[in-house]
């Protein structure tokens, strides 16, 4: 697949039951981020395809963090394709 590698990490609680994130475009499709127990983050590494929607530039990611006790929440930050 044409497109370019993408490494995002959160700090997300290591108890949570999932994280996912998506980026604030049309037709993004859904980041599932994997835990590493020993570095203590939750990361999505993978490749961000060409497209009509994603071209170099600034953007807004929303995170999500799943957790048995409460009810999921977001955080968004911007990130940069060059």
């Amino acid at each position: 697949m044409r497109g370019k590698p993408a490494l995002a990490q959160v700090n997300a609680p290591l108890d949570a039951q999932k994280v996912t994130g998506f980026v604030l475009v049309t037709g993004s499709p859904q980041l599932i981020f994997q835990k590493d127990e020993d570095k203590g983050i939750w990361y999505f590494y993978g490749t961000i395809p060409f497209s009509p929607w994603v071209l170099p530039g600034d953007y807004k990611v929303r995170v999500m963090v799943y957790t048995a006790h409460d009810p999921p929440h977001y955080v968004e930050m911007k990130v940069t394709l060059k």
